[in-house]
């Protein structure tokens, strides 16, 4: 499991410095914390955000799925803190997958005050 780096978004732009996925990633999460996946492979791919968050003390929720089609890219966020992140604040990723190609990008886009 690869700890991926957190980008930050400024006015001027960001030019997104991308990883390949492995089984599974993490990242430090701020609560403005989006990913962005680019699926370069030959078939559809779904990543899974896992859920931290319990209701009433012992009512899981279900962990997020989403599904990226072949060559194509979808940014998913902001991520909140209380339902995404585990105890050291990180977010935990796995990839269903079909063929390579298949980079992703963290990026942390503060709100405007």
């Amino acid at each position: 499991m690869a700890t991926l780096p957190v980008q930050s978004l400024a006015v001027d732009g960001l030019e997104a410095s991308f990883s390949a996925i492995g089984a599974g990633d993490e990242f430090v999460n701020d609560g403005d914390t989006f990913i962005y996946l680019k699926n370069g492979s030959i078939g559809g791919i779904t990543i899974t955000i896992e859920t931290t968050k319990l209701i009433d003390g012992d009512l899981t929720v279900e962990d997020r799925a989403v599904s990226v089609s072949n060559g194509s890219a979808k940014l998913i966020g902001p991520l909140d803190k209380d339902l995404y992140n585990d105890a050291n604040g990180k977010v935990q990723l796995t990839y269903a997958v079909v063929g390579g190609g298949n980079v992703i990008a963290i990026i942390s886009a503060p709100p405007v005050s």
